[in-house]
Formats: C-alpha cells, structure tokens, sequence
C-alpha cells in the first residue's frame, strides 16, 4: 500500500476497496482491442472483461435519478 501510517486518506481507500473486484488481463484488453478495430462500423465503448460488463449492467438497470455506484461505499 502506497499510504502512510497515519495517512488522512487511509479510511478513505479503504472503504473504496469495495469497489475493487476482478481484474482483466493486458491480453483481455489486446484481444478486446483488436476485435474491435476488425470491425466494418465498431462501436464508440466496448467493456473489457466482466468487471466492465456488470457494471454496466448494473448501471443500466439503476434509477436515473440517484447517483450511481457499482457497490455501496460505508463512509
């Protein structure tokens, strides 16, 4: 960890934590990239990996009128 002991920041990161989760591979990102760009009309966002896609997801089926997080944060 890159804080330091006594850091005003340490809660902080911590309690963001939760919104850490699977991570992807630089491969998933090259294979992801590539696919895309051998497309004849490739769209403007493509999600890399599963992480990306249930947060969209997730995003996609939260009110519009509430702010939107992809896991709740205890302050």
């Amino acid at each position: 960890m890159f804080l330091k002991e006594n850091d005003p920041y340490a809660p902080l990161y911590k309690a963001l934590d939760v919104l850490r989760g699977e991570s992807i591979t630089p491969q998933e990102v090259a294979a992801t990239v590539a696919d895309t760009i051998e497309q004849a009309d490739p769209p403007l966002r493509v999600p890399v990996g599963a992480p990306a896609k249930k947060a969209l997801q997730a995003r996609k089926e939260a009110p519009e009128n509430e702010t939107f997080l992809t896991a709740k944060i205890n302050w």
